[in-house]
């Protein structure tokens, strides 16, 4: 029994080192500098979710690149702000959507559950902090274990058939052109009646936790943040959380610019759903969005 104990370490300690040395490889060549330097002329952020990501186009604006990406909670965008800011000193401001369902209870499942972590951790583990790390560890093992294994996989195949090469760049977010028509037909649904029906109560720790640290870090590295919201159709935001969502602004945020344009005036064709705007949305928006960045 030893000697095939033995044999078996044998065979497995080599393959063993080769993962450890390939996951070392994969970790360096992502994190490297040059994937993520923008051009010195790009001084803002834009940060948020899906709601930004359709509804501010940055080809349209000066000196400024939307990262915004659907999905995302403010433990990652927290990772993919720290990053960025740490190899681009040239920027300076920050605008970073703040909206109803980012304080609610279902931002724990978009930190934690399986479906986002396949997709944002596998985007920014060489991002992440050894702190960040431990809780995604802690909190979710089985789906960790999991995005390893892909991004260990399609990373391999990547670098096969690139010859040991990153392709630049790697993809942090950005405008997304969304050609989607669908607010009339949910409106005639009965889809506004089951959103309310399966609102969760209560707000996501986690989620302002890792908003805390945002602010915290853009005090500290001289960088003036700036929330704002998106519009969404005013049926929906009719059953949202509002008056929650306004008693948490301001007893935590009041000293936040907060750049509210939930109300501005988009017609139902402009709208992809209820609460993204499609291309359409996006260039009407998004040039209100520029003047009222002027007077920030």
């Amino acid at each position: 029994m030893k000697k095939f104990l033995y044999k078996i370490g044998i065979f497995l300690i080599p393959i063993v080192i080769i993962i450890i040395i390939l996951r070392y490889y994969i970790h360096v060549e992502k994190s490297s500098a040059q994937h993520h330097k923008l051009p010195k002329n790009i001084e803002t952020l834009i940060l948020g979710h899906s709601q930004p990501e359709t509804a501010i186009n940055d080809s349209l604006l000066l000196n400024c690149k939307n990262f915004s990406q659907g999905g995302e909670s403010y433990l990652f965008t927290y990772a993919k702000l720290r990053y960025l800011v740490e190899i681009n000193s040239q920027l300076k401001k920050v605008y970073l959507s703040f909206t109803n369902n980012q304080i609610s209870p279902l931002m724990e499942d978009w930190t934690f559950g399986d479906r986002y972590i396949q997709s944002k951790y596998t985007t920014y583990f060489y991002a992440l902090s050894s702190s960040e790390q431990y809780l995604l560890w802690r909190t979710s093992f089985k789906s960790l274990v999991q995005a390893e294994y892909t991004l260990m996989k399609s990373n391999t195949i990547h670098l096969i058939k690139n010859k040991g090469a990153i392709k630049t760049p790697l993809y942090w977010g950005g405008y997304l052109h969304l050609k989607r028509f669908k607010t009339d037909s949910l409106l005639k649904s009965n889809y506004l009646n089951t959103l309310k029906e399966n609102q969760k109560l209560g707000i996501s720790k986690t989620n302002l936790h890792y908003l805390d640290k945002i602010v915290r870090f853009c005090a500290q590295k001289n960088i003036k943040l700036i929330f704002f919201r998106t519009p969404i159709h005013p049926k929906l935001f009719d059953i949202l959380n509002e008056k929650q969502f306004q008693r948490l602004r301001q007893k935590k945020y009041a000293s936040i610019p907060f750049v509210d344009a939930v109300h501005f005036p988009i017609s139902n064709g402009a709208f992809g759903d209820l609460e993204h705007l499609n291309y359409k949305g996006a260039e009407k928006f998004t040039i209100h969005f520029k003047t009222l960045m002027q007077n920030q």
